[in-house]
């Protein structure tokens, strides 16, 4: 059995189990996703995994090799122990907090995003109407992704990484008893693992993780450290007085800069960082009694260089509000009771102009804000136009006016308005194509060609099935309807679509059909 006090175990040289790891011991059936073609479920899941890149049983449309196991394809497996993948650039969407408004421009395929950059991805487009590639267990995962291809999960006193693209576990790492945290620092390459103790909620113990092999790096030094959270390519210790300590991967014990959080005092939920730009991110989260109920909301700003505030963001601590950055301007939202404002600054922090219940769109490095009709347009009538980030002044004539109530980036330069089931492509003229009806407009992804919609809500056993649709922007053509049956939702997992059962219990990859 695993020591108690060695609870993350490095592999042996050979990969085989260690002596002291107990032999093959059943889960219980009940604990298992239910049986379906084709099935990926590693048969020695309950131990510790330290071959990464076993090949599952069941793997379909898999790079084959010679000989088979358990009737399945065998996989010639992608040895990437000790190995790191090399930095990449992507410029990527910004979503955060209430509002959510896409920015799309070009993903280069299979490189990792540069560390300080929201982690947000396009899916990879599925040209052809999806059929389920494989099926994987599930559990719950990290707020944001360690990179595009694979999803760090926890269940079950396991931690693991599933390689999104044919549903392989690529790690799995046993974890001791008590409740388990793990949170991916993307721009350290590694996985923090937090042991929570049942009974109080406090932090036993924290242990760095190699993202790429799932190999124990170091442990968190110290016994006040509550949380660990991504700071570009630093990491970020919160200790029990909320003090908030940046280090180096290599050097945990020598802080560049520390901060005490505001709250302090309090006992903090669980922190979400969102990154603004490159330089600069948002923290979320909010105070907890004694019983767990939250209090005081938080949502400052710090700069991943020193910590400091920067000279755009403003001292509205226990506001809804959230930032995003529009090359040299910054979008200030607020959702006040009486409704929605909306300031843009420039870089000083000097309003240059705001909107007042007036919805502001972004799509690549174009602002566009939604104004309500004139006053003889019927009721639901609104003007969609571009501005200049600026001056908030239209940069020329181009005007759509029609009934929609949202509008959003999408694919190719293009603009979506959305209206009760019905959704409308506009060019990057603003000007309309074909109206799509009984469009189920629940959910949004965007591919760099194709724009899927619906399929993210998840309802009981006696609702209807729903469906996830794939539009094609030039032209307002729907590619392809995927239907998924209730109690099932579609969700996007780095940069592919998914679909998770059983509330997430079970994960199922989805491919094209057809080349």
């Amino acid at each position: 059995m695993t020591h108690p006090d060695e609870p993350f175990r490095r592999p042996s040289p050979t990969g085989a189990p260690h002596d002291d790891q107990a032999p093959t011991h059943e889960r219980p059936a009940s604990e298992l996703p239910p049986p379906a073609e084709p099935m990926i479920l590693d048969p020695e899941f309950h131990q510790s995994v330290w071959n990464p890149w076993e090949a599952p049983a069941g793997v379909v449309g898999s790079h084959a090799d010679e000989g088979t196991a358990n009737g399945a394809t065998a996989v010639t497996p992608r040895v990437l122990l000790g190995a790191r993948r090399v930095p990449g650039v992507a410029i990527v969407a910004v979503a955060v907090g209430i509002v959510v408004a896409i920015a799309l421009a070009p993903l280069i395929p299979g490189l990792r995003h540069s560390p300080g950059w929201p982690p947000s991805l396009i899916v990879e487009d599925l040209t052809s109407t999806p059929e389920i590639a494989w099926r994987a267990e599930g559990g719950q995962r990290c707020d944001a992704p360690l990179d595009e291809d694979h999803a760090v999960m926890t269940a079950h006193q396991r931690v693991w990484s599933l390689d999104l693209r044919d549903g392989r576990t690529r790690w799995s790492v046993d974890v001791p008893s008590g409740d388990v945290r793990v949170t991916c620092l993307a721009g350290a390459d590694m996985v923090a693992v937090s042991i929570v103790d049942r009974p109080d909620g406090t932090v036993k113990s924290i242990v760095l993780l190699d993202g790429s092999t799932g190999r124990r790096v170091t442990d968190v030094p110290g016994e006040d450290t509550a949380q660990v959270i991504p700071l570009g390519r630093n990491i970020g210790l919160v200790d029990t007085s909320n003090m908030l300590r940046a280090v180096r991967p290599g050097r945990l014990a020598d802080p560049l800069w520390s901060l005490r959080l505001p709250g302090a005092g309090d006992h903090l939920s669980d922190i979400h960082v969102e990154p603004v730009d490159r330089d600069t991110v948002q923290l979320w989260y909010s105070s907890e009694t004694s019983t767990g109920e939250s209090g005081e909301s938080f949502q400052p700003i710090l700069s991943l260089k020193d910590g400091s505030a920067p000279a755009w963001s403003r001292n509205a601590l226990t506001d809804i509000q959230f930032y995003e950055r529009l090359s040299d301007v910054v979008l200030w939202h607020q959702d006040m009771e009486w409704g929605s404002h909306v300031s843009v600054l420039d870089l000083e922090g000097r309003e240059l102009w705001s909107l007042e219940n007036l919805t502001p769109t972004i799509s690549g490095s174009r602002l566009y804000v939604t104004y309500p009709g004139s006053r003889d347009s019927e009721p639901g009538v609104h003007e969609l136009r571009e501005v200049d980030p600026r001056t908030g002044e239209p940069v020329n004539d181009d005007v759509f006016v029609g009934l929609f109530d949202y509008a959003s980036a999408a694919p190719r330069g293009s603009i979506a308005v959305s209206l009760l089931g019905s959704l409308t492509i506009l060019d990057e003229n603003l000007r309309p194509q074909d109206t799509l009806q009984d469009v189920d407009y629940g959910g949004t992804y965007s591919g760099k060609d194709f724009l899927y919609t619906g399929g993210n809500m998840q309802q009981d056993s006696n609702a209807r099935r729903t469906r996830l649709t794939a539009i094609d922007p030039v032209g307002s053509r729907i590619v392809w309807d995927f239907y998924i049956e209730p109690g099932q939702r579609i969700a996007q997992l780095g940069r592919h679509l998914v679909v998770l059962d059983d509330g997430g219990r079970t994960v199922q990859g989805l491919r094209s059909s057809s080349p």
